[in-house]
């Protein structure tokens, strides 16, 4: 009897010790996500016109900010998603004081 009850005993213990890793694990990669998608939203300069990257999205040169119909700053331009996975793209541009000459 004292055989089986320490069996019980020992299997518990491994299976708690199981559980313990498994939520050690997912959190652990909760946090990587959450540095990695934080690392990514770090701003980046960009200028009228000329290439760049961000993330796995490239926007070509030769875009263009303009009024739109409600006179608000609007930007044309051809983005590549250069990931792979489907997803839409949302850049989100802060267009400073200084950049409002270049509105057609």
């Amino acid at each position: 009897m004292k055989k089986v009850l320490l069996g019980i005993v020992a299997a518990g213990i491994l299976f708690a010790g199981g559980c313990v890793a498994l939520v050690a694990g997912g959190l652990n990669a909760a946090d990587k996500a959450i540095k990695d998608e934080e690392r990514n939203n770090e701003p980046t300069e960009v200028t009228v016109g000329e290439a760049f990257t961000y993330d796995d999205w490239a926007v070509a040169a030769g875009r263009k900010l303009r009024k739109d119909a409600l006179g608000s700053a609007e930007i044309v331009g051809e983005v590549s998603n250069n990931g792979d996975s489907a997803r839409n793209a949302v850049l989100t541009f802060k267009v400073l004081k200084a950049a409002r000459s270049w509105l057609t």
